[in-house]
């Protein structure tokens, strides 16, 4: 599906909408066989995107822009239903920016604004759960780094040991030597 999908997402880049579609039809029935739900996310959150960008490209009168619009929505609302169900932040993300988006070009900027306040929430909590992240990154790495300053210590502690007990030794035997001159 990632193959059929990255496809998709070329032709839209390259303004084959035509051929997109048929890609992104392809990958999402893959995505159906396998129950892959992440692919399910994807694909139709480029959908999503594909069906604004070919609205935004129309006439605001034409009434084909209203049809493509809807379909965003249809789209977009999939694939936010599914990423908030497996807990996909970053494509929940998406798919709500995708709707603003939709909603916006459509006229209704209360659902605009409902999904607005939504991407907000994704982009702070992503935000948190990287610096969450960073932070247990940091502590583990201080602690790795404390153990090691502590094997180093050892080392040393246990090298001085053994300066010192050649070093005693040494002077035992002079001491022997002495002794059995005496």
């Amino acid at each position: 599906y990632n193959c059929y999908n990255n496809l998709g997402i070329v032709c839209t880049d390259l303004g084959d909408h035509n051929k997109a579609i048929e890609y992104y039809t392809k990958a999402l029935a893959l995505c159906y066989d396998l129950n892959e739900k992440r692919g399910l996310t994807m694909v139709y959150g480029n959908l999503a995107d594909l069906n604004v960008k070919m609205a935004d490209s129309l006439p605001a009168s034409d009434s084909q822009r209203a049809i493509l619009l809807k379909k965003a929505v249809g789209y977009g609302t999939n694939a936010y239903d599914i990423a908030d169900e497996i807990g996909a932040m970053p494509w929940k993300s998406l798919a709500s920016e995708q709707l603003v988006e939709a909603y916006e070009l459509l006229g209704n900027f209360s659902k605009a604004f409902y999904y607005a306040k939504i991407l907000l929430q994704c982009k702070d909590s992503m935000f948190n759960e990287d610096k969450t992240q960073a932070l247990e990154e940091m502590q583990a790495r201080f602690e790795s780094d404390k153990k090691q300053l502590e094997i180093d210590k050892m080392t040393k502690e246990k090298e001085l040991d053994t300066q010192t007990i050649i070093a005693q030794q040494a002077e035992n035997r002079k001491q022997l030597v002495l002794l059995i001159s005496v």
